[in-house]
């Protein structure tokens, strides 16, 4: 049966003008039982974003208006609540720093069935940050949320995980190498299940993090079951680190699995290269699929796949992502997933879900 979304509205009202009594008593009902499905779609998703000033009129409207119907339905829809509060030169917000700290708990209060969140707050000042942080110690826990899009300074992030966010098993870094950001999750969320980070040139830069004398590095996150590694940089004709030659392709990323080996609740591991990164490709060269520089790079990804699952044989999945040379976006993926019998299959795939293991 068609939509009723995609007729005219004249063919509406003549369908309308010819219904009887109980037919309209009918479609009363019907409009009644779908209002909660379609709230439930329309404010499933919901974010304020804007400068100090900016955020704290939106929200102030918000709370103003918690009691009116559209605002109950935006409270029991909301599954996913993005907040960024941005920086701002010159800001002329002046109010007391107690107030958008304020506004912005008691937001989340009236959205309590929040399971996503996505938080940052680079445009507070450090006495609203120091409010911040007293307050979440003193309000009730955010149950609900289970996982964390951080965009978060360290002591943010370890203030709201010990004191709010005490189910979450999921975070998402935004800032590039999260040395500081590793150490409040470490401390605070132990028990991470799920984590997505960002590397400048995640092949050299990542091995770089987890052979480095950083007090906490990804591999000492005991309970992990899921990372996912992508490349969050400018782009350089010549990165450092860069591979030579195709042959060490499997050297280089067995290094990187040698190095987690000692995580055994690992299960699924992806990680994002941009072509570049592979040296012996000139930058002006395109990958052509049938072109030897292509058959030779798609030829050691999938050994090194292979060659990685051998020494993490608690891993059942792994994902090389390899991001497009020609638009911000990725490529194709080459993808391992082990068998029934424990061998590691290797297919060469268009993009999926694998950079939303996280959600």
């Amino acid at each position: 049966m068609p939509s009723l979304i995609s007729m005219p509205l004249e063919i509406i009202r003549e369908i309308g003008s010819h219904l009887n009594y109980q037919d309209l008593k009918n479609s009363s009902l019907t409009c009644k039982a779908v209002e909660p499905g379609m709230q439930m779609q329309l404010f499933r998703y919901m974010s304020f974003i804007g400068t100090r000033t900016q955020i704290t009129e939106v929200l102030m409207r918000f709370l103003a208006s918690v009691h009116q119907t559209r605002t109950n339905g935006m409270s029991r829809a909301c599954r996913y609540l993005r907040i960024e509060v941005l920086p701002q030169d010159a800001d002329p917000f002046n109010e007391c720093k107690d107030l958008l700290p304020a506004l912005l708990i008691s937001a989340k209060k009236h959205l309590p069935r929040v399971k996503h969140l996505s938080l940052t707050l680079d445009g507070l000042s450090r006495g609203e940050v120091t409010s911040l942080n007293r307050m979440v110690r003193e309000v009730p826990t955010w149950d609900a949320v289970t996982v964390l899009r951080s965009d978060l300074r360290a002591a943010v992030l370890s203030f709201l995980l010990r004191y709010v966010l005490v189910n979450v098993r999921t975070i998402d870094v935004v800032p590039s190498t999260a040395r500081h950001e590793l150490a409040s999750i470490k401390e605070n969320c132990p028990d991470i299940r799920k984590l997505r980070v960002n590397f400048k040139t995640p092949f050299p830069d990542f091995l770089k993090h987890l052979r480095g004398g950083l007090r906490v590095k990804i591999n000492q996150l005991d309970n992990l079951e899921q990372l996912v590694v992508q490349e969050k940089g400018p782009a350089e004709r010549w990165p450092i680190g860069g591979i030579s030659r195709p042959v060490d392709i499997p050297l280089r990323l067995t290094l990187i699995a040698d190095q987690l080996g000692g995580l055994s609740s690992l299960r699924r591991l992806s990680l994002e290269f941009h072509p570049r990164i592979m040296t012996w490709i000139l930058p002006t060269r395109r990958l052509i699929p049938g072109d030897h520089l292509r058959t030779d790079l798609d030829t050691f990804l999938m050994r090194a796949i292979v060659a990685m699952a051998a020494r993490l044989t608690q891993v059942e999945e792994i994902c090389l992502v390899e991001r497009s040379t020609e638009f911000n976006g990725v490529n194709m993926i080459h993808r391992g997933v082990r068998d029934p019998n424990g061998v590691m299959v290797v297919t060469i795939e268009a993009p999926s879900d694998e950079r939303d293991w996280y959600h």
